[in-house]
């Protein structure tokens, strides 16, 4: 592992420096006086790799006075360049009394050559971590133990047990890899160990089986024999078949058809009777239009009476509805008039009653003004203590927040201070030559600059929390002057929103007596119109003129309202003929049409008797045909169980040499073999190969094939 880069933020005494860069160094030597912090960049490395150094809480390691820290280390290992970012913040106690238990993070990125960037690898704190120990094979304990002397513990490896040592040793040099390698060896040996064994077995049961040749090769000529010969039984059986295949389906076309047959047959029946029923539901139907059709010169005399009639009756209705028409304009118009002379009848009540109410308004207008006047005097005084009263409330809101913002303050100093005097106490309590807050040499001098400075900055942090101590009494004594300034304006006010009520209500009524006023003068000038325009009867002129065009126009027209009556007798008695002229035409219409499609069914009961008997001939011819074909399939049947009987033994007979065949060949193929007295030699060779192979993976770059 190659340090690169280091970042520090509020570490130890590392408030916010520059970033050291180590990537052009092979060797760097850091100087300083004791507590400059030489130490601190060598925890820094440590904290972010492992989140260990040497303070007992993470928390110590926070610069005094801030909430959080973070360092950041860019490292190359194994030639790639990774990055590793931790982090810790302060909590505060949920009472805000003092200083909770901190939180970190820990971040581990790797730099992507194609994108020239970090990209993040890592998942939570502790698989993180488990990575980080990975990727540099080593832990905290393992580092510090080795290649890291931390300041005061040079003999750490030392003071180590015996197991302890043995242990670091063997991580550093990689023992344990070796020890797994010689158990794979084992391992392997004992595999070729199996495999010679077996195959010694198999050797000498290729010897047995070779003994058996002679008799395998008359095996394999006895079943050629017999597999010729049952070929030909095949083939004899195969013609025989062959000359009745088919004599199923034959049988099976001739019952489908005899079965599609009747179904021909007995659908032509139904199809028949339907004919037959139709044949006589239209001569019954060309008999009622012959009998329509004698009637015809009575029902078109019957319709030219109707049609005069209905003539007449409707010159009479056109003057009935002229007549009933007058009528109701002549009482509309007369309803007008009189609708007209009520409006103004209504008019005259309406603006009396309006000129008593607005009288009434006139006299309750100026009794109010005096009350009015009064009134408003007051309130004016109350509005000013209204003022008063709310630059009093923004006063005891000021000094609220003034107040919250000094106890706040306050709260901080006192935990500052606190923090001060334990650092300060516990640098007086030691006794040795080390600082008990970084772990640095620290000398008497030195010890007493320290517990100095921290008690300056203690004293400051006193001075600030009495000080806001006092301005808050002030604050408070305010306040409560401002308080009791508010309960007598609150009691002041108490009446003030009735008082604007009844203001309201005054100023409401004045003014509705001073538009009374004025709309009193309109009221009176209407009055005197309209009496003068009923007097005269100067209203509804149109009305007027229609009612006298309308009685004019009535007494001019001629309408007998008897002769309506006995037309209206007369067309009862001849609308029947309408009824009776539509039949007559609908008959002239269908009488053809009937005659035709009856002709048509006629022509197509004859082509169904003759295709019924066309079917009936077919049907005989199919059941006569049917016990040969019956017999026919039964004989196909037993050659074919025949057929597939010889199948199964010329299947067998192939079996049997093939069966011959493979044994020899297996004989074969172990005459090829390396011979007995060899095998030892033929078959160290390839064990002692694939031995070889498997040790070399096993031991990669770090072992040579000797």
């Amino acid at each position: 592992m190659l340090p690169i880069k280091l970042e520090v933020v509020n570490f130890l005494p590392y408030r916010n420096p520059n970033p050291i860069i180590l990537s052009d160094l092979h060797l760097a030597c850091l100087s300083g006086a004791n507590g400059a912090g030489k130490s601190a960049l060598l925890d820094a490395i440590t904290w972010a790799l492992w989140g260990k150094a040497r303070t007992r809480l993470d928390d110590d390691l926070i610069h005094l006075g801030q909430a959080e820290m973070s360092v950041t280390l860019d490292f190359q290992q194994d030639g790639h360049l990774y990055r590793v970012s931790r982090s810790r913040r302060l909590m505060r106690k949920r009472d805000n009394s003092g200083r909770g238990q901190g939180t970190s993070t820990l971040t581990l990125f790797g730099w992507d050559d194609a994108l020239q960037a970090f990209g993040v690898i890592s998942g939570g704190v502790r698989e993180t971590q488990l990575q980080i120990d990975r990727l540099l094979r080593m832990n905290h304990d393992l580092f510090v133990n080795s290649a890291f002397l931390q300041q005061g513990r040079a003999d750490s490896f030392t003071m180590q047990t015996p197991a302890e040592r043995k242990r670091i040793l063997s991580e550093i040099l990689g023992l344990a890899q070796w020890e797994r390698y010689e158990d794979t060896v084992k391992g392997l040996l004992r595999d070729i160990t199996q495999e010679i064994a077996v195959l010694g077995n198999r050797i000498v049961e290729a010897e047995q089986e070779i003994e058996r040749e002679g008799l395998l090769k008359k095996q394999l000529e006895d079943a050629l024999l017999r597999q010729a010969e049952q070929q030909e039984r095949v083939d004899a059986a195969q013609v025989a078949y062959d000359q009745l295949h088919g004599a199923d389906q034959a049988r099976l076309a001739a019952q489908n058809m005899i079965t599609e047959i009747k179904r021909d047959l007995a659908e032509g029946a139904a199809d028949l009777r339907r004919t037959d029923r139709d044949i006589d539901d239209h001569h019954a139907s060309l008999a009622q239009l012959a009998d329509t059709l004698s009637n015809a010169d009575q029902i078109r005399e019957g319709i030219g009476k109707l049609a005069a009639a209905r003539a007449e009756s409707d010159a009479l209705a056109n003057k009935l509805a002229l007549h009933a028409s007058l009528k109701e304009q002549i009482a509309r118009h007369q309803a007008m008039l009189a609708a007209a002379e009520a409006e103004i009848v209504a008019q005259l009540r309406g603006l009396e009653r309006d000129i008593a109410h607005q009288q009434e308004l006139v006299r309750a207008g100026q009794v109010v003004q005096v009350e009015l006047d009064e009134l408003n005097q007051q309130i004016d005084r109350l509005d000013n203590i209204d003022n008063e009263r709310d630059a009093a409330r923004s006063h005891i809101a000021l000094n609220n927040e003034q107040a919250a913002g000094l106890r706040a303050h306050n709260e901080q100093l006192k935990d500052e201070m606190d923090r001060i005097k334990e650092r300060v106490d516990l640098l007086r309590s030691t006794e040795v030559a080390e600082c008990p807050l970084c772990k640095q040499p620290l000398s008497e001098e030195h010890q007493a600059a320290v517990v100095a400075q921290f008690t300056t900055e203690g004293r400051q942090r006193g001075d600030a929390f009495r000080n806001n101590k006092e301005r808050l009494q002030e604050l408070v004594e305010e306040t409560r002057q401002f308080q009791e300034q508010l309960v007598a304006q609150e009691r002041a006010l108490v009446d003030l929103p009735r008082l604007r009520a009844r203001q309201g209500h005054l100023e409401k009524q004045v003014f509705d007596g001073e538009r009374a006023a004025t709309l009193l003068q309109g009221y009176q000038q209407q009055v005197q119109q309209l009496e003068t325009q009923r007097e005269r009867g100067d209203f509804a002129p149109e009305a007027r003129a229609l009612l006298e065009a309308a009685q004019q126009e009535l007494a001019t027209l001629a309408y007998s309202e008897d002769r309506r009556q006995a037309l209206r007798a007369e067309i009862a008695v001849y609308e029947g003929y309408q009824a009776e002229a539509e039949a007559l035409r609908l008959a002239e219409e269908m009488q053809p049409k009937v005659q035709q499609a009856l002709e048509r069914l006629q022509e197509f009961r004859a082509r169904l008797v003759t295709r019924r008997e066309e079917k009936e001939a077919a049907l005989h011819r199919c059941e006569a045909s049917l016990p040969e074909l019956i017999a026919r399939e039964a004989e196909m049947r037993l050659r074919r169980q025949e057929l597939e009987r010889q199948h199964a033994q010329l299947l067998s007979a192939k079996e049997h040499v093939g069966h011959a065949r493979q044994e020899l060949a297996a004989i074969e193929s172990l005459r090829h073999a390396p011979a007995r007295n060899g095998s030892s030699a033929g078959m160290s060779w390839p064990c002692s190969s694939r031995f070889t192979n498997n040790l070399r993976l096993l031991l990669g770059t770090r072992a040579s094939p000797q």
